[in-house]
């Protein structure tokens, strides 16, 4: 199926849409070109679990067509450094839910 062939090759193209390789360089540089535009600021990025596993991969040196050692959760927080020399990136919190506990009670 398409699904089944876009989840095991990365440069797979399910037609009328984007390779997870296509998805993972326009998202991680479009994160790039927000960092450098503001050097110095502290930024937020809202987007979905899709992104956010790009920004991870990036970030810990995953490949595309390794399983994800974590889970994302649904409205989680995770931060994120860009480093510009080397445009080094670093994970400092991932998936964080602490704030949705009191919306649980």
């Amino acid at each position: 199926t398409e699904w089944t062939n876009w989840q095991r090759n990365p440069k797979y193209v399910i037609p009328e849409g984007e390779s997870t390789e296509g998805m993972f360089q326009r998202t991680t540089q479009a994160f790039e070109d927000v960092c450098l535009a503001n050097l110095g600021k502290r930024i937020m990025i809202a987007c979905h679990g899709g992104v956010l596993d790009k920004f991870y991969r990036r970030a810990n040196d995953v490949r595309l067509n390794q399983a994800r050692p974590v889970v994302i959760p649904n409205c989680c927080l995770s931060r994120f450094v860009f480093h510009k020399a080397g445009r080094r990136w670093e994970m400092i919190d991932f998936g964080l839910t602490d704030h949705l506990k009191e919306l649980a009670e």
